[in-house]
């Protein structure tokens, strides 16, 4: 029996950040492999084109970080499984009390919320909501899904013992092969400017400390996050990058797939991340990668050999910029390439994802009858 499943993010359809796209692109992925899925959010907007999903806007309640929805249960009754997003957000907490008063279980997909290193910004704040609500909300949950093996033990640290699902974002590539690419030297930086996250700054100092005659031209693109791209401007005065270093807007589309084609490299500094989808991406056609082994990302395509790994240090990043400028770094391309598509596709993963919560869900139908 394929399950039916519910997905609930506020900005599923109105937002551009990873956790919306993850979100559009499970359901619909799923939805291909079988499942009956709906998603529910709190604005209306344009829905995808995609008729085997349904999609419907619920009324919310409340201001900023407050906000959440009202009758989110008489949405739920017929399904099997409710799946939230994101982590440390008050609309969990009100759409999982909405879930146990309809008797739904419900997954949480915390999108690498409960990193160790997130966990640790705004610590005491996040002990206090902990103790107060997201444990609770953990502890009730059917099951936790995480993108990567190695992430099991950030859920694991938080006391959780239940079942985990194991499933990476998907992606879907363009088919390109009736276009040229015009190959570049850049190196090429894509993701929102949370610089300690993201480890621009990391980058930033690399491309610095580097011979100006070695160094390669640089291009960073992406959304503002709290001020951060203003302080990546800053930082490249500071160091001396202006004839270096290309800070611009975020790429989408067209123009993000032609910038990730033509780089000569993509790195991928992050000093920790939930998956790192635009990596996937710039994998997926073949450029050449430099990772931090801080990310799960990054370990898992060191241990497949597809990409140049460093620390997640200015010096190590520096050095792995200067190896990944040889010849030998673009058949690392190649096999990022092939293990990208064949094993983060949407329909491998979203294969992967139906079958493990299918079983969750006959398990509990089991034990009930």
């Amino acid at each position: 029996m394929k399950p039916r499943i519910v997905h609930y993010y506020p900005r599923a359809l109105s937002g551009d950040g990873g956790c919306s796209s993850a979100v559009r692109g499970w359901a619909s992925a799923v939805a291909h492999a079988g499942a009956q899925v709906l998603v529910v959010s709190d604005q209306d907007g344009e829905a995808p084109l995609d008729s085997e999903v349904r999609w419907l806007s619920v009324p919310h309640r409340g201001r900023g970080q407050l906000r959440a929805p009202v009758g989110l249960e008489r949405t739920l009754p017929g399904n099997d499984v409710l799946v939230l997003h994101s982590g440390w957000v008050y609309h969990n907490i009100v759409a999982a009390r909405s879930a146990v008063q309809s008797g739904l279980p419900y997954i949480l997909t915390p999108h690498g919320a409960y990193d160790p290193n997130v966990r640790r910004r705004r610590g005491s704040l996040k002990r206090l909501w902990w103790n107060a609500l997201e444990r609770r909300l953990v502890t009730r949950a059917v099951a936790l899904h995480v993108f990567f093996e190695d992430q099991r033990e950030h859920v694991r640290d938080l006391g959780y013992t239940g079942p985990v699902v194991v499933a990476p974002n998907g992606l879907t590539i363009p088919d390109f092969d009736a276009e040229t690419v015009v190959p570049s030297d850049y190196l090429l930086w894509m993701g929102r400017f949370d610089l300690e996250t993201k480890g621009v700054d990391l980058l930033l100092r690399a491309l610095a400390a580097l011979d100006p005659r070695e160094r390669p031209q640089a291009r960073l693109h992406g959304p503002d996050w709290r001020g951060g791209k203003q302080r990546a401007f800053e930082l490249v005065r500071e160091l001396g990058l202006e004839d270096s270093v290309v800070i611009g807007p975020a790429l989408y589309g067209a123009d993000k797939w032609r910038a990730l084609r033509e780089c000569r490299l993509f790195v991928f500094p992050s000093r920790w991340d939930a998956q790192g989808l635009i990596a996937l991406e710039a994998a997926a056609v073949s450029a050449p990668l430099l990772v931090t082994n801080t990310t799960s990302l990054g370990r898992y395509l060191g241990a497949n050999d597809a990409a140049v790994v460093v620390d997640a240090t200015a010096e190590s990043i520096a050095a792995g910029i200067i190896a990944a400028y040889s010849s030998q770094a673009l058949n690392l391309g190649v096999r990022a390439s092939q293990l990208v598509r064949e094993r983060f596709s949407w329909p491998v993963v979203a294969s992967s994802y139906a079958t493990q919560i299918e079983a969750l869900v006959e398990e509990r139908f089991t034990a009930t009858y």
